[in-house]
């Protein structure tokens, strides 16, 4: 084998090695990036449950008797000062 040769292959490895790299972290970051979205999707969802249950509670189609109104003074206390963080 010449030397071109021998430089060609060489490059040609280190090449293919850098865009082994770049396509492994490029599924890591959509791997990152779907997980992410799972997670902003279960969150809605459990925006949505919250929602939908103070609804039923203020139209009353739920029993305030199954919530204090302490209790439920208390947890959207803590959500919205964990929101404004």
């Amino acid at each position: 084998m010449t030397t071109a040769q021998e430089t060609a292959i060489m490059e040609l490895y280190d090449e293919l090695g850098v865009m082994f790299n770049t396509q492994t972290q490029d599924v890591q970051r959509i791997v990152m990036t779907l997980r992410r979205v799972q997670r902003y999707i279960t969150h809605l969802r459990h925006i949505d449950q919250l929602r939908q249950g103070i609804e039923f509670l203020l139209h009353r189609i739920l029993s305030p008797q199954l919530v204090p109104k302490s209790t439920l003074r208390q947890i959207l206390w803590a959500i919205r000062s964990h929101l404004e963080r």
